[in-house]
């Protein structure tokens, strides 16, 4: 049977420090909902809805995106869940929606107002919604808020042999610093596909903090950069211990793509094993080296409405593809390397 539903419901506030299990040995896992204005996840909160044949649900807050986004959330009302002023989820606190066997990752959110000004969500423990150890794509994980922190945020929405899942920062401006390249690069090995978007109406602010009054920019401010090395597969075994009788399928490296509502700055090096997409209503500006590891994985750079002037070298062992929607320049003053085809305003 399916893990079955689990909901906590508070006027005020819900403070979590134990065990909430919807799991399924044999079917999909359940769904829990966490609502109220102010949740807190403390060291040891263990929330749980594995499943068999597919993860379950966890909504902490909210549904994916307020519930705004039809397509991708999980009640059927976009107003189904109160939404939180605040979140916080502590390190030591982990949420697991995995598929356990062949089936595949299921749905986490953590979502406080982001039309509310005051409202914070803060995660800093261990979240997953990977596919089954057999076969399964990998889930959806949000973390969103007005205000959002996920300094030292660890999980996947990986896959073995299926397709990688996401995970996605929905910040208003985002400034990748020191520990947001550090996490992205984490998630990235992982084999979870990571995207950073400024371009919803009312989007939250990044793991920069810089304020509410911004214009949809992405910066990137400290090198993204992935060892060369192939990634080691996630739950292989530690030193000394009995090899298995057969090697696991490796996980896939995710796709990094940033999504601005306003423009793009890379000021600091991207390396990276799967595919680059920077896709921009402003201008695209690359000041730093971008490096493709990986045969056949696209690099993608389009302005919708503004120029792209690309700096600094480019290498890719797959295409390249530059497109400014409405044929603004296109500025090359750096060498490009290219294993595939180069394709400039689809020419």
């Amino acid at each position: 049977a399916e893990g079955g539903r689990i909901v906590l419901e508070a006027d005020g506030q819900i403070t979590h420090s134990g065990r909430i299990a919807a799991d399924s040995q044999t079917d999909d896992g359940g769904r829990i909902t966490v609502e109220a204005d102010d949740i807190h996840l403390q060291a040891g909160s263990q929330i749980s809805a594995q499943g068999a044949t597919g993860g379950g649900d966890v909504l902490v807050g909210g549904d994916w995106q307020g519930g705004a986004n039809e397509e991708r959330r999980v009640l059927d009302s976009a107003n189904a869940m109160a939404e939180a002023t605040t979140v916080k989820m502590d390190a030591g606190a982990t949420i697991d929606a995995s598929g356990t066997d062949t089936g595949d990752g299921g749905t986490v959110v953590l979502w406080s107002d982001i039309s509310n000004p005051d409202s914070v969500t803060s995660v800093h423990g261990e979240i997953y919604a990977k596919g089954g150890l057999n076969g399964g794509d990998g889930g959806q994980i949000e973390t969103s808020g007005a205000t959002l922190n996920t300094d030292g945020v660890r999980g996947s929405a990986a896959s073995r042999g299926g397709e990688a899942g996401d995970w996605l920062f929905d910040p208003y401006d985002f400034t990748v610093d020191a520990a947001a390249a550090t996490d992205i690069v984490t998630l990235l090995e992982g084999g979870t596909n990571v995207t950073l978007d400024t371009t919803a109406p009312d989007s939250q602010e990044g793991l920069g903090l810089t304020g509410v009054d911004g214009n949809g920019d992405i910066t990137v401010a400290s090198a993204i950069v992935m060892p060369v090395d192939e990634p080691e597969a996630e739950g292989e075994g530690t030193e000394g211990a009995e090899a298995p009788a057969e090697p696991e399928t490796p996980v896939t490296p995710g796709n990094l793509t940033l999504d601005a509502d306003g423009d793009i700055l890379v000021d600091a090096n991207i390396d990276v094993a799967g595919a680059l997409t920077l896709t921009s209503q402003g201008d695209i500006t690359i000041d730093a080296a971008l490096t493709g590891q990986a045969d056949d994985k696209a690099f993608t750079f389009d302005s919708t409405s503004g120029a792209v002037a690309i700096n600094a070298d480019v290498s890719t062992q797959g295409t390249l593809t530059v497109d400014t929607g409405n044929s603004q320049n296109i500025n090359v003053a750096a060498d490009i390397s290219t294993a595939g085809t180069q394709t400039y305003n689809d020419t």
